[in-house]
């Protein structure tokens, strides 16, 4: 609890066109209480910070435990053909619970998924493509 874990999830690409480029960070949540609360809650087991250069299309929070949060990136500029995007975040901290009530078991899934721009203009036009907002 309290750890802050250096991580650099970012995308490159292997094709021969520029893209449009999306990350979904999926992170596990747990019932637990933190330093001020007086009842259990529903906490994302941990928080990062994204930045810049991305922009968030989809944030998803879980409301049950054992059910994870969702959150949806884009990449703020195109990606050139072969290129690699800049880090979405730089660390992630495990939150600080003062009494967790259920176990958790869960890893932090990350994924990086990317369209063309021909037909796809905008970073918006390519999250609609993607059906991801």
């Amino acid at each position: 609890p309290g750890q802050t874990v250096k991580k650099d999830p970012k995308v490159t690409s292997n094709v021969d066109y520029e893209s449009w480029v999306f990350m979904k960070v999926e992170v596990p949540t747990l019932t637990a209480q933190k330093s001020g609360d007086t009842t259990d809650k529903v906490y994302d087991a941990v928080t990062f910070s994204k930045n810049s250069g991305w922009t968030e299309i989809k944030s998803t929070p879980s409301t049950k435990a054992g059910t994870n949060s969702v959150y949806i990136y884009g990449y703020d500029t195109k990606l050139a053909a072969h290129d690699t995007t800049t880090t979405l975040f730089d660390s992630f901290t495990v939150q600080d619970f003062t009494k967790v009530a259920t176990p958790l078991s869960d890893s932090i899934d990350i994924s990086g998924t990317f369209i063309q721009t021909t037909g796809n203009a905008t970073l918006d036009d390519a999250a609609q493509a993607l059906n991801l907002k």
